[in-house]
């Protein structure tokens, strides 16, 4: 793995660590059961002490990114279980459709007019309410946008957007209006905690764990930079390690000579780095707004849905649409 290690003090090491392996198992640059590095290994690889490698492996083994195999090593997880899913959908509409008879009966109709009355209100257009939890809400309202975006025809998305912060504070008080939504979607690396939130919250949910990767156009903008100019990163404090990461793949740029800067940093510094090109991430943009930094100074490290998440997205909404018809599902194709 080409992990990039550094004396940051907005970043504790082993975090950095947790950021880009993180990064390389949800953005799909490693795959299920591949085989990481021993704590050995990558500590004498990163000149890190094996305690620190050993505390970022622990972080990841308790997000269910990885797995511990006795006598054979550490390996990505398998990230997907859809059947499992599925059972459980239609085991909550089994229990909704009691319901719905135990009322009808209490109103005294008959099974033919409550089938009629199905029949005839299933075959209207119809809404999903899901809910997405990101970690800002930029980001949130951004993804929900192109998860939408993957709806079949007859079918139109009521996404609710909030962050993760929000679903761990008030999130009962945000959820309660949208008791309707089922399916919950974060990154794959906040399942755990939003799982985690919404069972204590009581919610009968399924949280769908989206991946991304970099644009095209962002990749061909990192590769175009040059090497000689002068760069400020700006970002989230929790993104900066992930950030060097791409930087480190993408571009030829020496990360020693980059300023590091957050968007938590007073407006001075990260104006006093005066660079040729400020790049960025995508929560750390509205500060650069803030401070009226133009958008021919600035390089957003542009993310989208991963292909992977988009097919699997697509196929999801294709099943609720199709009725779950896996003869027809197979022919769906959605363009990456």
């Amino acid at each position: 793995m080409d992990l990039v290690v550094g004396d940051d003090s907005y970043v504790p090491l082993y975090q950095q660590v947790v950021h880009q392996i993180r990064h390389l198992i949800t953005g799909r640059g490693l795959s299920a059961s591949d085989r990481l590095p021993s704590v050995r290994d990558l500590a004498q690889q990163l000149g890190l002490n094996t305690g620190t490698v050993a505390l970022a492996y622990r972080t990841l083994h308790a997000e269910g990114l990885i797995e511990s195999r006795r006598g054979l090593g550490t390996f990505v997880a398998t990230l997907d279980s859809g059947s499992q899913h599925a059972s459980k959908r239609h085991a909550a509409l089994h229990s909704a459709v009691d319901k719905l008879l135990e009322r009808a009966n209490a109103l005294g109709f008959d099974a033919t007019t409550v089938h009629r009355s199905l029949v005839a209100r299933a075959s209207r257009h119809r809404r999903v309410r899901f809910v997405v939890a990101m970690p800002n809400l930029r980001g949130a309202e951004k993804y929900a946008s192109e998860i939408a975006a993957l709806m079949p025809n007859g079918v139109t998305a009521d996404p609710y957007c909030l962050t993760v912060a929000a679903l761990e504070g008030d999130g009962r008080t945000r959820l309660d209006a949208n008791e309707s939504a089922y399916f919950t979607f974060t990154l794959m690396s906040y399942v755990p905690r939003v799982e985690a939130r919404l069972a204590e919250l009581g919610f009968e949910s399924e949280v769908i764990g989206v991946t991304a990767q970099l644009t095209a156009s962002t990749i061909a903008d990192l590769r175009a930079l040059d090497p000689g100019r002068k760069y400020c990163f700006v970002a989230e404090g929790y993104n900066v390690g992930a950030g060097l990461h791409v930087l480190s793949q993408y571009s030829r740029l020496d990360l020693n000579r980059i300023v590091l800067l957050t968007d938590q940093d007073p407006a001075e510094s990260v104006l006093a780095a005066a660079p040729d090109l400020y790049i960025n991430t995508f929560g750390a943009a509205p500060r650069l707004d803030e401070l009226g930094i133009p958008a021919h100074r600035r390089l957003e490290l542009g993310f989208s849905l991963s292909p992977e998440a988009r097919l699997r997205t697509f196929r999801l909404f294709a099943s609720i649409a199709l009725g779950e018809n896996p003869a027809l599902q197979e022919d769906l194709l959605v363009d990456g």
